[in-house]
């Protein structure tokens, strides 16, 4: 069973790959091996091993009219922003108030359902629907109140060349499919894929021409581009595999 505090998870196994219905963890838990530390992810394609995953393109739910949010409740009704996701999408991602009554409370989402109760599927442009949340609401909230769903950074992670979205970590060894979950390595020494030379000590990106590898970082990029870590130990040439120091977590 999953649980909502820090674990020892007995099962770890940084190169197995699972495929069920449900994940057997928290999508992102956290696990500290030795000098490495891990994230549990869901794959949104198949992953290639050594290169890059960053978070999934991003279906803008924001500035929601609220419905209703009673105080001590768990429930947040909403109407459907126009651009909709499907229904799983934003499970154990983030819920927050960004305006009118209530603004600044964040949680985290259990799981959004729309108004015939239906847990799949997608939402409907205009439509209501609801989220369940992980704490009782502090403040109740009304219709002034502005609703933005933020998904998980671990869940449905992809490679790709857009060097401004957020790195999420990179998988040991290949994932075959559409959501299966694997783990990936967030911090510490680990090979990556480079598309350009790469000078140790630089720091390193994704790289914005070929999706899941990495680059050096140059001066104008640390404006929107995040940097995932340093390329270690000694210069590498391109299109070979290099260790970098993550620095992800």
């Amino acid at each position: 069973m999953k649980i909502d505090s820090d674990a020892q998870v007995l099962d770890f196994n940084p190169y197995e790959i699972r495929t069920e219905a449900d994940p057997s963890h928290n999508i992102g838990e956290k696990v500290i091996s030795s000098d490495r530390i891990f994230r549990y992810a869901k794959a949104g394609e198949a992953l290639v091993a050594a290169h890059l995953a960053v978070q999934d393109t991003i279906v803008a739910q924001t500035a929601m009219v609220v419905i209703a949010g009673a105080i001590d409740s768990t429930t947040i009704t909403f109407t459907n922003a126009a651009t909709t996701p499907t229904l799983g999408d934003y499970h154990e991602g983030y819920a927050i108030i960004s305006a009118g009554t209530g603004i600044g409370q964040t949680y985290k989402i259990k799981d959004m359902k729309d108004t015939s109760g239906a847990g799949t599927g997608a939402l409907v442009s205009g439509g209501a629907s609801s989220i369940r949340i992980d704490h009782p609401l502090v403040t109740a909230l009304d219709t002034t109140s502005r609703l933005d769903l933020v998904k998980n950074l671990y869940m449905d992670v992809k490679h790709t060349a857009t060097a401004t979205l957020q790195p999420a970590g990179v998988p040991l060894v290949a994932v075959t499919a559409d959501n299966d979950f694997c783990w990936l390595q967030t911090r510490g020494v680990i090979g990556i894929r480079a598309d350009n030379a790469i000078v140790a000590g630089s720091g390193v990106e994704n790289d914005g021409s070929v999706a899941g590898e990495v680059d050096i970082i140059v001066e104008a990029d640390y404006v929107v581009n995040p940097r995932i870590g340093r390329a270690f130990w000694h210069d590498g040439v391109q299109d070979e595999v290099h260790p970098v120091f993550l620095e992800i977590d």
